[in-house]
């Protein structure tokens, strides 16, 4: 799927006078030092921002987290705007979910304006498990479905 979004994105913007090359690396490369420093003039990448309920995502918004330019985290993008990283502050420091729900959606107008990537397609994860499965409980975590595998047995 990944490969044939390439070729068509290729296509297209071969047509509008741009040329891309593909060079699809191996993962032990595409996501060492050449994602995490930013090593590319673009990527495709399938990306989950949030790993639970909480929208923060200073991670990989903020300023001190582009990696390429010594700071801790996955801002790849080396998007750097100083009042969208004091709204990350804002919003990760606000504890009432009314109060934050104003911030994260200015937070979301602003990367509409800047586009510092572009989203082709949202991904969807349906997860389902057998009947019998004991001690199977989801996980408001959406990409780890084994947390509690430990405790899961066949009735």
């Amino acid at each position: 799927m990944r490969e044939q979004m390439q070729q068509f994105l290729q296509q297209s913007w071969k047509e509008m006078g741009i040329e891309m090359e593909i060079s699809n690396l191996p993962p032990a490369v595409m996501w060492a030092d050449h994602w995490m420093q930013s090593q590319f003039d673009m990527a495709v990448a399938g990306i989950i921002f949030l790993t639970g309920p909480d929208p923060d995502t200073t991670n990989y918004m903020s300023t001190d987290s582009i990696n390429a330019q010594g700071g801790a985290g996955q801002n790849t993008f080396q998007i750097s705007i100083p009042e969208l990283d004091e709204l990350l502050k804002k919003g990760a420091t606000t504890v009432s979910p009314e109060a934050r729900k104003p911030i994260y959606a200015e937070i979301q107008s602003m990367i509409r304006d800047e586009l510092p990537f572009l989203p082709l397609f949202q991904r969807n994860e349906v997860r389902g498990h057998l009947e019998g499965l004991q001690g199977y409980e989801p996980n408001i975590n959406v990409r780890i479905t084994f947390w509690n595998m430990q405790d899961w047995s066949w009735a």
